[in-house]
């Protein structure tokens, strides 16, 4: 995780508080699509006693139609399932695949009523039934992340409630236009090694909004330095694939004026973050 703003040292803390619960239970992580929750389970399960044991993402969305199907996936099938097209002999589901691991469950207010079932036995440490009626204590740590608003999923009953008070802590994540002062730090990770960017190209990349977050942002740079070829070392606005709005802040500016505004811009967001004069205000400038 990279930046230093307000947001994302929460977000530090979250983790660091979570990775140091008693037993590893299980995390909520929320936030909006894109902004890397992927990545935060991921750090959770390295720091975490689970470490040296399998991680495996799933989206809960990717399942669907028939319940013993949809449990076979998730728990497994034992000896005597009888379905079509799985080894007699049985197989795991994803539950059991990552035994003593850490499963992601992304989207998991898409759980079907039966799976949400499933889900509370596991935190509670009760065995559950793969189809075919071999009963499995899974031992896993389950992160849990959603996009959407829970209370609204509660209410309206796609979501247990008892299934969601069982889970915790909670992380949220923030869209990357609450954490602008980070943008320039992540995109400089994003570039190879060698490659830098001009004050043009901190500034669009700044003023940007970036509706679909961190994803998006890496699909930018990725594509700038595509579009820039090899030999060229610095990444300039005219590289990046952005709407004319975007790159509209640069139009007409020479390289010492973007510094400039740069400069600016880069101390009005300082500001934004509770930064002041003799209070870490420069310092953070010239991190932005």
């Amino acid at each position: 995780v990279i930046g230093g703003s307000p947001s994302i040292l929460r977000l530090f803390e979250g983790i660091r508080l979570a990775s140091q619960t008693p037993g590893n239970r299980s995390v909520l992580l929320v936030g909006e699509t894109g902004v890397g929750k992927t990545h935060v389970a991921e750090l959770l399960h390295k720091a975490s006693e689970r470490s040296g044991r399998p991680f495996k993402a799933v989206t809960a969305t990717a399942t669907g139609g028939d319940v013993n199907m949809m449990r076979g996936e998730w728990i497994g099938y034992g000896r005597n399932h009888g379905v079509r097209d799985i080894p007699s002999m049985g197989r795991s589901g994803h539950l059991v695949e990552v035994d003593g691991g850490t499963l992601f469950v992304d989207e998991f207010d898409s759980l079907s009523p039966d799976l949400q079932g499933v889900f509370l036995s596991v935190l509670d440490g009760r065995p559950v039934q793969k189809v075919g009626g071999e009963n499995v204590t899974p031992n896993v740590r389950c992160v849990f992340a959603t996009n959407a608003d829970l209370d609204d999923a509660v209410r309206t009953g796609r979501l247990r409630r008892d299934l969601l008070a069982r889970i915790g802590p909670r992380i949220a994540i923030d869209p990357l236009k609450a954490h602008r002062g980070d943008v320039v730090a992540l995109a400089m990770r994003f570039l190879p090694d060698g490659r830098t960017l001009s004050a043009a190209c901190k500034l669009v990349l700044l003023n940007h909004e970036w509706p679909t977050n961190v994803r998006e942002l890496r699909r930018a740079i990725d594509l700038a330095v595509g579009r820039a070829g090899d030999g060229v070392a610095q990444i300039d606005a005219s590289h990046l694939d952005l709407p004319a709005t975007a790159t509209a802040v640069v139009r007409g500016m020479n390289e010492e004026q973007c510094t400039e505004a740069l400069r600016r811009l880069a101390q009005d967001i300082a500001r934004s973050e509770g930064f002041e004069v003799d209070a870490g205000l420069q310092h953070r400038v010239a991190e932005i």
